[in-house]
């Protein structure tokens, strides 16, 4: 009986067996395609996202950048208004550029005053020295020429000059003459 029994249990084992090999079939033909086919929906979900996310953030930041351009189009607008109505020049500066030239020119006068007059005692000067110079010339020429400083008579070829040493050694008095005197 066992044995019996043992056949009909082989049996319905074997039946299940098969009919799990048939589910795991349909399953394997039917589930595995399923999965992929919901995998790709799921990858072109993802997909469609990211993209409508990407679409989002290129368009906020175009509508960002508009309205940042536009700013800087109406402060760059103004700013150029502004410049080409102010003059070339500022008042001020033209205020201070005129007060600078007549110091300035006030300044040269000064300076050119106070050298004329510069100049002016130094010829003075120049002239007494030169005069100093003449004597002590003529006094030691005549010295040679005659032994006796203060008189004498010279002559430039055009001209004949006849002197006299008088009061002090530093001024002299020329006489000029056309003879031999």
């Amino acid at each position: 009986m066992i044995s019996i029994q043992t056949a009909p249990q082989i049996r319905l084992v074997q039946n299940s067996n098969t009919m799990m090999v048939e589910k795991i079939q349909s399953t394997v033909v039917n589930t595995i395609p399923l999965w992929k086919s919901q995998m790709v929906l799921a990858l072109g979900v993802e997909h469609s996202s990211q993209a409508a996310r990407a679409q989002r953030e290129v368009t906020d930041m175009t509508n960002a950048l508009l309205r940042k351009n536009a700013e800087v189009l109406k402060t760059a607008a103004v700013e150029s208004a502004r410049e080409s109505e102010r003059g070339i020049v500022d008042m001020e500066t033209l205020q201070n550029t005129n007060a600078s030239l007549i110091s300035t020119l006030d300044e040269v006068m000064q300076i050119q005053t106070e050298g004329r007059a510069k100049r002016q005692a130094a010829e003075v000067e120049l002239r007494k020295m030169e005069d100093e110079l003449k004597q002590k010339l003529l006094e030691t020429r005549l010295k040679q020429k005659h032994g006796r400083p203060g008189t004498g008579k010279i002559s430039d070829g055009n001209r004949n000059f006849r002197w006299e040493r008088v009061e002090c050694t530093e001024s002299i008095q020329e006489k000029s003459g056309s003879g031999t005197g």
